[in-house]
């Protein structure tokens, strides 16, 4: 099987699950709203997400990081666990994070793209 079937095989389950849920009687249990409730809880969410868009989708013509590896995948750990702590510090205080969530994946993208461009 070709890796481009399996994963359209597996976008299509998925989107069937998530229909699935749509139209059962439990509110608030599709992908895209659990997803996006860790993302208000947890900023690593929209970090990732911008990641994978900045990782993905660069301006770059030629592919090549700011920092050679291995010093720009341990950079990336490093800002990830940052993420993960200031998350924990935004949610405990009570402030609303949407504009969090938004700048999160933005930031994501940026560091990404600079960082580990395809």
């Amino acid at each position: 099987m070709s890796t481009s079937i399996l994963g359209l095989l597996i976008i299509i389950i998925l989107i069937g699950w998530d229909v699935y849920f749509l139209f059962d009687k439990t509110p608030r249990n599709t992908w895209s709203e659990v997803l996006r409730l860790w993302g208000l809880k947890t900023l690593i969410v929209p970090w990732a997400w911008g990641g994978l868009g900045g990782h993905f989708f660069h301006f770059f013509k030629r592919s090549k990081p700011i920092i050679d590896r291995p010093g720009n995948i341990i950079l990336l750990i490093w800002l990830s666990v940052l993420v993960v702590l200031i998350s924990i510090g935004i949610s405990r205080s009570g402030v609303d994070t949407t504009y969090f969530m938004l700048g999160m994946f933005f930031l994501g993208a940026i560091v990404w793209m600079l960082l580990w461009p395809v």
